[in-house]
């Protein structure tokens, strides 16, 4: 397995690792497109999707057979290869083995006999049967590019909501160690107020609760951030080399607005959407393969050949041919697999039509969860300025003594909470950006 590496030193004394570089999704990425085994598989069955178009023009050629054979036959056995006779005991001369009778007569008992030739067949009319067959095969091929293309974009998402989430751990991871910082100096505050008079037992022991779990919350946000680290390597199927230090780069896509006809066009063009669509003209064409049974068959055939008594042969026969096959009754198999063609061709459209409003659907979702994310995350952001400056005011003012330790406290948890819901709007807007894209048949917003 190839592993990446990401080179990395250690600055003595900070007791932390700086990576040379940051790590930047498009990186992992092109990873993710070369090691990806559900990528490879459907790269796989594009690739055999060709094969099977390409074979397709098959019919339209003739087929040439060599043809060779060794006979000897006698009188009481004929067959190809060795004669195993116990009446064969005299001499040969040339190809015919002899034996010598009562009366001193010789006669023979075994005749070898050797043919070698050639043979060539064309087919001229088959029922459109290889008409209908490379048409089949063409709209397959279609079909597997464009699920190719697809599973690009699913893994693309993948990729990017594994990574939205292992920057929301990282960021947490941080965050935790900042509040847990600000509890313990609380918590210091508290207890020299309590320890002088001006604050009661009850205060100093929630301030010590904070801490604790203000300590649980920073190794809670670290497991969060080796599991989402996993799904990231699961996506891109290599192992990273990287740690909670290592610096990730977050790239916001802004949000574009379409029109309606531009949102229909996207629609078509979307991958998925493509593949049913290459999936119903291939329903559609295999009607023709089925409906080639009531038609009849016809060939043209040549052959060559010399015949001897020895190697190599020399006389020649020579035999053309026009072979004309019409098919009267096979028990209905013809009838009934025309019926199940078009059966499969409307059940195609069906998906088709269901595919599309279903993604219709989700386009239009996904783009009302992006932008809610976007204009939330700016309110979440004054929310958040607001409550730190507040929360500054009321640390000075309780320390003076003018504001109690319980209305401190709601200031505080306050100004925690704004600090994690803008961490959780910044992860819910990368989430739903990798869904709009998703929607949008787009991996990067360049595409």
């Amino acid at each position: 397995m190839i592993r990446i590496i990401f080179t990395a030193f250690t600055i003595s004394g900070l007791g932390s690792s700086l990576f040379a570089k940051p790590i930047q999704i498009k990186e992992l990425w092109q990873t993710a497109l070369q090691s990806n085994p559900e990528f490879l598989s459907a790269k796989a069955d594009y690739d055999k999707a060709f094969y099977e178009n390409e074979k397709s023009y098959a019919g339209y050629l003739p087929t040439v057979n060599v043809l060779a054979s060794a006979r000897q036959s006698s009188a009481n056995f004929s067959g190809s290869g060795t004669v195993n006779d116990p009446l064969i005991n005299g001499s040969t001369a040339g190809s015919n083995t002899s034996q010598q009778t009562s009366s001193g007569e010789s006669r023979p008992t075994a005749i070898n006999r050797y043919s070698v030739g050639l043979s060539t067949n064309q087919n001229i009319f088959a029922g459109f049967k290889d008409k209908s067959g490379i048409e089949k095969t063409e709209a397959l091929l279609q079909a597997a590019k464009q699920t190719l293309h697809d599973s690009r974009l699913k893994i693309c998402f993948e990729l990017k909501s594994g990574y939205a989430q292992v920057l929301y751990a990282k960021e947490l991871h941080q965050l935790s160690e900042k509040i847990k910082d600000r509890r313990v100096k609380n918590r210091d505050l508290v207890k020299l107020r309590y320890e002088v008079g001006r604050e009661h037992k009850g205060s100093f022991l929630l301030s010590e609760s904070f801490v604790k779990q203000a300590e649980f919350e920073v190794s809670s946000a670290f497991r969060l951030f080796e599991s989402n680290l996993n799904e990231v390597e699961r996506v891109i199927a290599n192992r990273l080399d990287v740690n909670i230090n290592s610096d990730f780069l977050y790239e916001p896509t802004l949000e574009k607005k379409f029109s309606e006809k531009e949102k229909e066009n996207l629609l078509e063009s979307h991958p998925s959407i493509m593949a049913e669509q290459s999936k119903v003209r291939a329903a559609q064409a295999n009607i023709g393969v089925a409906e080639a049974g009531f038609y009849p068959e016809l060939n043209l055939s040549a052959t060559v050949t010399r015949q001897d008594d020895v190697w190599l042969p020399k006389p020649r026969n020579y035999s053309f041919g026009l072979n004309l096959t019409y098919p009267l009754f096979n028990g209905g198999r013809d009838y009934y697999n025309v019926k199940i063609a078009k059966s499969e061709y409307e059940k195609s459209i069906h998906t088709r039509d269901s595919k599309k409003n279903t993604l219709s659907f989700s386009l239009e979702q996904s783009h009302l969860n992006f932008k809610n994310a976007s204009e939330q995350l700016i309110v979440l952001t004054e929310f958040y300025k607001a409550s730190e400056i507040r929360a500054m005011i009321a640390r000075s003012q309780y320390s003076n003594g003018l504001i109690s330790f319980e209305n401190w406290d709601i200031i505080e948890n306050d100004l925690i909470n704004r600090e994690k819901n803008l961490l959780i709007g910044k992860r819910d807007l990368g989430l739903a950006e990798a869904t709009y894209l998703r929607n949008l048949g787009k991996c990067f917003d360049e595409d």
